[in-house]
């Protein structure tokens, strides 16, 4: 489906692909099913008031101008590519979230990433600003790559179960802010310099390695012991 201008849609399903293109406004007001669904519009994706209503397994979401992208998902998805070129993006799963490549450009726009249950997988989170992540699980990396899996200037991260637990999240960040409000670990890797702003467990280690300088405002690892490398 492709509009010159704001698509008046308000259901689609379909079991297959679907693609939904709005040349020169929005996409807005649709509730939308689909295996895997491309989304593609110049001025944005749902609104902060008004989050696009999805139930789909993979999404790949492009802004081509200025604007934002605003997900509720009812499941879990894979977040296949998703990018602005001037605008955040923020996106809501009621199951487990994998960001495979999820980048917003331009300067003050953040990533907002959320799970009501199940875990974040990371690939690629990249905000020109702050990157939010907040898991009713864990925070863990979806591979074994080398390269950074989070991108931006201040990272706030809460998680259940752990952080980097399973294997250290690759960073490039300038600041961090880590919580884990049950059992587990934090575990991460610094490609530059860092300021841990506040770094905390409930019951679990915190272990942390820099390429560059490192500003331990406020780290406290809890619980019978844990430790703080």
């Amino acid at each position: 489906i492709s509009s010159s201008g704001n698509p008046v849609i308000r259901t689609i399903s379909n079991t297959g692909s679907t693609t939904v293109t709005s040349l020169n406004g929005s996409i807005l007001d649709t509730t939308l099913t689909a295996d895997f669904l491309t989304l593609t519009a110049a001025t944005g994706i749902g609104t902060n008031g008004s989050p696009l209503p999805i139930t789909v397994g993979s999404l790949t979401a492009n802004l081509t101008g200025t604007g934002s992208i605003f997900i509720s998902e009812t499941n879990s998805i894979t977040l296949a590519d998703l990018d602005t070129v001037d605008g955040s993006i923020t996106v809501t799963s009621g199951g487990a979230l994998t960001a495979t490549d999820v980048q917003a450009s331009g300067a003050g726009q953040d990533v907002t990433l959320t799970t009501t249950s199940g875990d974040i997988l990371l690939g690629l989170v990249s905000a020109a600003d702050d990157v939010t992540l907040t898991s009713a699980a864990s925070i863990e990396e979806s591979g074994a790559d080398l390269g950074a899996d989070l991108i931006g200037d201040l990272a706030t991260l809460t998680s259940a179960t752990g952080i980097g637990a399973l294997g250290a999240i690759e960073t490039t960040l300038a600041s961090a802010d880590f919580s884990v409000t049950g059992t587990g670990a934090i575990n991460f890797s610094e490609t530059n310099a860092l300021t841990l702003t506040d770094l905390d467990t409930v019951d679990g280690s915190i272990t942390v390695s820099s390429g560059g300088a490192l500003t331990a405002t406020d780290v406290q690892a809890s619980g019978a012991g844990q430790d703080v490398t």
